[in-house]
């Protein structure tokens, strides 16, 4: 294996042609027994371009090019990649890199594409790059950095030394903008700063002084490398010879894009590892192949449309992680599983209140005294019983009661204005009312049959703890929750015993919950959230710490 390794500041990718031409020569001569045929002596050596360019690049043509790029580059947007991870205070330049090849058939789709939009093979290439961007950001204000040869002198062509350069590329890009659009953008853009290559990335950095909050990167966060440097397949004599890719472990900056079109016909994709896993590398380096491969046959497509998922990924999303379907109990209602897990565990603590707790065997014995009074008041399937409590173990025992009954129940928070109160007990045809004696005084003017819990205490000891026959099924209604009315009159949303398991079954997977668990319900009845905080628990034997209305408050 030979490895060639030299510092930036003394070559370029150009420079390992030259070098790799002159090695050939070399070999090939020292196999035939001739002369070693090296290069004559240069017209100039690098040293004289650098000195060159320093007595050039002054005065007005300095003045020239710099206000150039100050209008172009002020404001420079931060580049808001899905990162995997935080970003470090300070880029370290730890980096990776993943390949992937070009087949013939894209790359000669994407010159022929080249040649009628009357743009480079490059320009398609980049210009893919900034739809990508696009798509991964959804910002519109894009910035790349690309390096240019910046050889545009005959005289220096054959010499050896760091003459690249990098331009800072910026444009609009929206996914409204077909990709043909898009191409002539970056044409224009692409031009534009040829025509200004010449002052270098170093003093652009000195003068704009840009914010280096992002880890200390100046200017760009990502770079586009198209490899046109003229690295010929010099055969060495008698020794067939492949290159091989050498990860640097190093990352120049959060990403960088590099194309070689024609020697490997490879697509690479060098990443900061303190940033981004390897399988977002991958995954964003198939879907560029991908956006290539369509706006290959389709360039009028809108850069916001174009299809990048591969047939993978679509599988994975559309399939693997959409594989929720779980078999759940269609004709069954949520009384029926708390009641089989009483069965379970009917002497473990279910609630906990300020104090106050309850079996899970007490808390289903007392919600069927209360179900079998209810039902006595015409309680059964799509009735509305509004409930006015505090939160309280009465309040669950009552919540439960109306449930086992077959109605729905209606929560009504203590302390609500009057009028609204009154709007939502009319509104819910309600003909019985569950609440406690020391809150009458906060209810508005009704006709209701009121269950006063406090007040029938001794009775309600009377009723059955057995629990009662089923009467609600999935579609009848399991409670009614008021919206708050921001948006004009509150609605009432009815909630159906079907969708109050289907939820409760699909939170039970994921997070999930089990018996050891302790969950504390905080959340107002009145939102939906609420429902999950006091029903999950009871489906598995866990605890719940009902929080009164003061320590939900805090």
């Amino acid at each position: 294996m030979l490895v060639v390794s030299t510092h930036h500041i003394i070559s370029d990718q150009w420079s390992y042609g030259v070098i790799a031409r002159e090695l050939v020569k070399c070999y090939n001569a020292f196999c035939a027994g001739k002369p070693v045929a090296i290069q004559p002596d240069l017209a100039i050596q690098y040293a004289d371009f650098a000195q060159w360019q320093r007595t050039w690049l002054t005065g007005s043509v300095l003045a020239e090019q710099l206000a150039h790029w100050k209008s172009k580059l002020t404001d420079l947007p931060v580049l808001a990649l899905p990162a995997d991870r935080p970003r470090l205070p300070i880029h370290s330049f730890k980096g990776d890199q993943v390949s992937l090849d070009l087949s013939w058939a894209l790359v000669n789709r994407l010159k022929q594409l080249s040649v009628r939009e009357g743009v480079t093979l490059y320009m398609v290439f980049l210009a893919g790059f900034f739809g990508l961007l696009h798509r991964l950001t959804q910002q519109r204000d894009l910035v790349i950095g690309t390096p240019i040869a910046n050889r545009n002198r005959l005289e220096i062509e054959d010499l050896v030394g760091t003459f690249v350069n990098t331009l800072v590329l910026r444009t609009d890009v929206t996914g409204e903008l077909t990709f043909r659009e898009l191409l002539q953008k970056v044409r224009d853009l692409s031009l534009d700063a040829y025509a200004h290559q010449d002052i270098p990335f170093e003093k652009l950095v000195e003068e704009l002084r840009p914010d280096r909050s992002q880890g200390g990167l100046p200017l760009v966060q990502v770079l586009f490398n198209f490899a046109n440097t003229p690295f010929a397949r010099t055969e060495f004599q008698h020794l067939s010879w492949t290159p091989y890719e050498v990860s640097r472990g190093a990352a120049q900056l959060d990403l960088g894009l590099s194309i070689d079109p024609l020697a490997s016909r490879k697509a690479y994709l060098e990443f900061n590892t303190d940033l981004f896993d390897r399988t977002s590398a991958e995954r964003w380096l198939a879907e560029y192949r991908q956006f290539m491969e369509v706006i290959a046959e389709h360039p009028e497509e809108k850069v916001g449309r174009v299809a990048i998922l591969t047939e993978q990924e679509q599988h994975r999303i559309l399939h693997e992680w959409n594989a929720t379907d779980r078999p759940v109990e269609r004709e069954t209602c949520f009384p029926q599983l708390f009641e089989a897990q009483v069965g379970r565990t009917p002497d473990a603590i279910a609630v906990v209140c300020e104090g106050a707790e309850l079996s899970y065997g007490e808390l289903n014995r007392r919600a069927n005294r209360l179900a079998h009074r209810l039902r006595e008041q015409g309680v059964g399937p799509d009735v509305v019983v509004p409930v006015f409590l505090e939160r309280s173990p009465e309040l669950l025992i009552s919540l439960l009661a109306v449930m086992k009954a077959g109605g729905a129940y209606l929560p009504l928070v203590p302390g609500l204005p009057i009028r609204r109160l009154a709007a939502m007990i009319e509104a819910s045809h309600a003909a019985v009312l569950v609440t406690d004696s020391t809150l009458l005084g906060g209810l508005p003017q009704h006709q209701l049959r009121v269950v006063c819990l406090d007040g029938e205490a001794e009775s309600l000891t009377r009723y059955s703890e057995k629990d009662p026959a089923p009467l609600a099924k999935p579609e009848h209604l399991v409670y009614v929750l008021f919206t708050s009315g921001s948006t004009g009159q509150p609605k009432g949303v009815e909630i159906e015993h079907g969708a109050l398991v289907n939820f409760l079954r699909s939170m039970q997977q994921e997070p999930g919950i089990s018996s050891r668990d302790v969950l504390l319900a905080i959340t107002p009845l009145s939102f939906d959230i609420a429902g999950l905080e006091l029903y999950l628990p009871l489906l598995v034997g866990a605890r719940i710490i009902l929080a009164g209305r003061l320590q939900a408050m805090e």
